[in-house]
């Protein structure tokens, strides 16, 4: 059931007491909560639209959990069983169709105070057994909304860290994220660098969930393509006008070929004929299983990231590690390029592992990078280091683990833990 909540404007002449004395001891203001008018709601007194079901999950996200962008992948295949998910989202970027959970929710809660999400997530949700939280933070909006329904149900709430939106950019105050930190059963983060940052920074202990591969096309056993005259390939979206202009001359200058299977952004000079021209094709999206087997007789796979340079257009993804490297490496062991600074994450992951190695965005320095990377040998290399390490990266029983993490107070086993501790991360 998709139901699309554009906000609250409450119908009733009269507040409940009791909840309105909750909500006062949870803000903490002695201000009474007023009425709800910045957001509009269909409501009914039997709570008829929101179906609900036992033992839920309330997962809190920024956009629809779908297959048009990294994030939305990511949740859709660790929590396979979405029968028990209450999915809300803060807005809606990719058509405003989901079909994931039981049922979905879009709030628009940008410009509500904090009494108004309190008192919409109390109203809201009042008939629902919420058991457990899920979220991954991008706004300020989901961070409050999180922290009311953790307030509110006193049940325990797990963040999981995907992009950083507050120590390389200001996106969600120190304040805010302090509090909603604080009140995590369990913090995770996708690699150490994103760890480490936030450990520094808010003192409290984060644990490491890296982007998983679906378990049905995880590779063990390294091969070599039957050909290595083909395009390398370019998947996922690319955030960056820049990004994308720097890599177009770089491929036209290094005489390469690249098949791009993502989604495109529309950027101003950059149109799928001038990519063509550079020796880039755009292909569209594909079916994992299709994206798989290309990938798999791919010479290799390349990744633009960040530069790091002073004058990023992107530094809210300096910090990042792409999934689109795990899920290359564990599906079908295929060599990464890193393009970009050899300080991002995405350099220092390949690097450790083994698996690639790293080109700015120099035509020069990619050709070298091509070279090094078609040599058989090295070829043979990455693709076994890859594929020792392929099965760690399996979604399977990933969302028991991370239930079970939550019940043990810190990551239930070692084994994400273990695939990074060539960082040399000292655990608390």
């Amino acid at each position: 059931m998709d139901i699309n909540w554009h906000g609250l404007m409450d119908q009733k002449a009269q507040r409940n007491a009791e909840l309105r004395e909750k909500l006062a001891a949870l803000i903490a203001t002695s201000e009474p909560v007023s009425s709800v008018t910045s957001i509009v709601m269909q409501e009914s007194d039997d709570d008829s639209l929101l179906p609900k079901t036992a033992n839920a999950t309330l997962l809190i996200t920024l956009d629809e959990v779908v297959e048009n962008h990294g994030t939305g992948v990511l949740l859709k295949r660790i929590f396979k069983d979405d029968t028990n998910i209450l999915s809300v989202r803060s807005s809606n970027n990719y058509g405003g169709l989901q079909r994931f959970g039981y049922s979905n929710l879009c709030l628009s809660l940008k410009g509500c105070s904090r009494q108004e999400i309190f008192l919409l997530a109390s109203r809201l949700l009042k008939s629902q057994d919420i058991q457990r939280i899920f979220c991954v933070p991008y706004s300020t909006e989901q961070l409050l909304f999180a922290i009311a329904v953790k307030e509110i149900f006193d049940v325990p709430l797990v963040i999981w860290i995907m992009d950083d939106q507050n120590i390389t950019v200001s996106a969600i105050p120190d304040a805010l994220m302090q509090e909603f930190l604080s009140k995590a059963s369990l913090r995770l983060a996708t690699h150490p660098e994103m760890r480490q940052a936030y450990e520094e920074k808010f003192g409290f202990t984060f644990w490491l969930l890296p982007a998983v591969a679906p378990e049905q096309f995880i590779q063990t056993a390294a091969t070599l393509p039957e050909r290595f005259d083909r395009p390398g390939i370019l998947i996922g979206s690319m955030w960056s006008e820049n990004w994308l202009s720097l890599l177009c001359t770089a491929v036209k200058g290094a005489g390469c070929k690249l098949d791009w299977y993502g989604q495109p952004h529309t950027f101003t000079g950059l149109s799928t004929e001038v990519m063509a021209q550079s020796g880039i094709t755009a292909r569209g999206l594909v079916a994992e299983a299709t994206l798989v087997n290309l990938l798999r007789q791919a010479p290799f796979v390349l990744v633009p990231t960040g530069l790091l340079d002073g004058v990023e257009d992107r530094p809210d993804l300096s910090l990042s590690l792409p999934g689109r490297i795990l899920f290359a490496m564990a599906t079908a062991n295929t060599p990464v390029i890193v393009m970009g600074s050899e300080q991002t994450s995405a350099a220092h992951f390949i690097r450790c592992l083994d698996i690639g190695t790293v080109s700015d965005y120099e035509a020069a320095s990619f050709q070298q990078a091509l070279g090094q990377i078609m040599v058989t040998e090295n070829q043979c290399r990455y693709r076994r280091n890859a594929a020792a390490v392929a099965a760690a990266f399996s979604a399977d029983a990933v969302a028991d683990w991370i239930w079970h993490s939550v019940a043990a107070g810190k990551a239930s086993d070692g084994r994400f833990e273990n695939l990074f501790s060539a960082w040399n991360t000292t655990r608390k």
